[in-house]
């Protein structure tokens, strides 16, 4: 028993001094080469952070431009109604993250007037938004830079951070949009004044370390948000390197001024700091620094881990001995063909008895476990295959009363033809088309409801129902678009919204009535429609459309879209554009009014993208007005 109890020690210790060495020696070779490799994913989990703060940081400064832009179409239609435009910078204001607005016009665009600037506000300390008119006191806009810069350049831009004395009173930074007249000419700045105290908070909270700073800096190089250093605010990024050992900030800056994004090392005070910088969409650019230090503390600390680890391990060595293993070999042998066949499928096997209460009892007990939770979890996969697969079926259904919503039976008239195709993205979608034909009047409407799926099509339902129901009131265009936009305008708390083109013909005497709202103009006989652009439904109430009206000859024809047509996109992001749809719309004029067209040009489509899935919901209808049932011009 002693010679059995000696070589148990003998072969303990031996094995416990060869593995002590292996370790150390392995822990000795990986400490030299992994400070290089976390260096490495250090600064890559910094580059992916970063991606994701220009991201958010690109929905930020992209909402306002859109805002803008979007809001734009309906300054240009009221431009002289001043009383109006306070009401526009009111809505701009209404923003949460937009402190001011203007729409700031040319000196005297307005006779004997030098000055004329509605502007809306955020009262500092009540929150109230108020009103005034910038160049009535001692504000000269003009020389301001986000006026002068923009009607100069004629695009629009984000200002450097100035101190505003004639609006909200704080640091801010200021998107100019400039509206152009038909010559190209701009007569007037529209903006939005963005708080630095926004910026500043959200780069305060997307430091990677705790010693990390992010900046946000112009295209001119001007620190705007500086996190918790205030002081830098307003600085030239170039006026910091007198601070530095090197010129590492210079060359962060001429990569910056190409775009170009990267990773830098560079001193900062004498200590080694990395800086991750990438270019937002508005041409300003986002930089974190962060100190050598940050990273060797986490190389210590997984060190430190490793290394208790490694004891506990070495020291658990010295309590097996030969016995202990021989008699783990039997049992671990009958646990590894157990296993083995559960992989060949068969997930009840036979397992060895143990009386040991032991690591080795608690593997055969957690086998035991496992075949339990795998019985489990089979069970729970072919539930969920059953109810995805009653879902699948559910969403077929609900393509298929969508489907019947949109009519498909094409009217048989002497004086039109008529054809339609709906092909939505996804299951169902948010596409809708209508016609019908009372009292020798066709009446038809096309629409895209923002968004796709389950949502969209509720949507597109509701709109095509109202359609249907007010267009039969006797209305004029103009005034069935603005009940129907009042009446979806209604409870409309998802905040989605429509683009609609509606239009009433006389199929005797070729009289077209049309109305827009945010649609796509048609394309009549190969040529874009003369449409006014109006608001899409259920965006504002009360807003009020402008109808037109056109007269139709003998085998003119109407190609009505969605923009799922001109959206349509490679794989490498090229559309197919309103050119490519001219040029189809115009070769293809035997066809007009038919499903061959619809077709043909889902076809083309189909070929241009190159079999990429498809991104958007694609509604095309056809028209051809044939006067008196002749076919002279076909």
């Amino acid at each position: 028993m002693t010679k059995r109890t000696s070589l148990t020690v003998r072969l303990s210790r031996r094995i416990t001094v060869l593995t002590t060495a292996v370790f150390l020696s392995a822990m000795g070779l990986s400490s030299f080469f992994s400070q290089h490799e976390l260096t490495r994913e250090s600064e890559n989990s910094v580059m992916r952070l970063l991606n994701s703060t220009v991201s958010r940081m690109n929905i930020f400064f992209g909402s306002v431009e859109k805002s803008l832009k979007v809001i734009s179409w309906t300054v240009e239609e009221r431009k002289t109604d001043v009383e109006y435009l306070k009401h526009i910078t009111r809505m701009i204001v209404e923003n949460d993250d937009i402190d001011g607005s203007t729409v700031a016009f040319v000196p005297y665009y307005f006779p004997n007037m030098e000055h004329c600037a509605p502007y809306s506000f955020v009262h500092q300390e009540t929150g109230e938004i108020k009103s005034k008119m910038l160049g009535e006191e001692d504000v000269d806009y003009f020389k301001e830079d986000w006026f002068a810069k923009c009607t100069e350049s004629g695009e629009a831009l984000w200002s450097d951070p100035y101190f505003d004395q004639g609006g909200a009173r704080f640091m801010m930074t200021t998107y100019s949009f400039p509206l152009k007249d038909n010559e190209g000419r701009t007569y007037a700045v529209l903006t939005a004044d963005v708080p630095l105290e926004n910026v500043m908070e959200m780069t305060e909270s997307l430091r990677p370390y705790a010693e990390s700073d992010v900046f946000i800096i112009s295209d001119k190089g001007t620190v705007i948000a500086a996190g918790n250093k205030m002081d830098l605010v307003g600085q030239n990024i170039l006026s910091l390197t007198e601070k530095t050992e090197n010129d590492g900030l210079s060359a962060i800056y001429e990569d910056s001024t190409v775009g170009k994004p990267g990773i830098r090392k560079f001193r900062w005070n004498g200590v080694l700091r990395f800086a991750a910088y990438q270019e937002l969409d508005n041409g300003w650019w986002v930089l974190f620094t962060f100190g050598y230090k940050d990273i060797l503390t986490r190389v210590n600390i997984l060190w430190a881990i490793v290394l208790a680890v490694g004891l506990i391990g070495i020291l658990s060595l010295l309590l097996f001995n030969f016995r202990t293993i021989s008699k783990m070999t039997a049992p671990l042998r009958s646990i590894s063909a157990a296993a083995a066949e559960i992989t060949a499928g068969n997930f009840h096997p036979v397992l060895p008895a143990i009386d040991t209460n032991d690591e080795i009892k608690q593997l055969r007990d957690s086998f035991l476990r496992m075949e339990e939770s795998l019985d489990a979890q089979i069970e729970r996969i072919e539930k969920e295959t059953a109810r995805n697969q009653r879902f699948e079926s559910e969403l077929r259904i609900a393509s298929g009363i969508q489907a019947s919503m949109v009519p498909t039976d094409f009217p048989v008239h002497g004086n039109v033809r008529l054809n339609a195709v709906l092909k939505p993205a996804k299951e169902v979608g948010g596409d809708l088309y209508d016609f019908y034909i009372k009292d020798n009047i066709l009446y038809f409407a096309i629409g895209d409801v923002s968004g796709k799926g389950v949502p969209a099509s509720l949507f597109m339902a509701i709109t095509r129902a109202a359609f249907r129901f007010i267009s039969q009131m006797g209305l004029e265009m103009n005034e069935v678009l603005q009940r129907i936009n009042n009446a979806i305008c209604e409870g409309n708390s998802g905040g989605m919204f429509v683009t609609m083109f509606i239009g009433r013909m006389n199929l005797e005497t070729g009289e077209l009535d049309y109305c827009n709202a945010g649609h796509n103009p048609l394309l009549l006989n190969g040529c874009f429609l003369d449409v006014k652009p109006n608001l899409a439904l259920g965006v504002m109430v009360n807003f009020s459309y402008i109808a037109q009206r056109t007269v139709l000859r003998n085998g003119d024809s109407i190609l009505a879209y969605t923009d799922g047509v001109t959206e349509a996109e490679k794989t490498d992001g090229e559309q197919y554009g309103e050119d490519r749809l001219k040029a189809f719309a115009i070769s293809n004029r035997r066809l007009d009014g038919t499903g061959e067209l619809c077709e043909k040009l889902l076809q083309e489509i189909h070929s241009f993208t190159e079999g990429n899935e498809q991104n958007d919901d694609i509604t095309i209808m056809t028209i051809k007005y044939i006067q008196n049932g002749s076919h002279d011009n076909e």
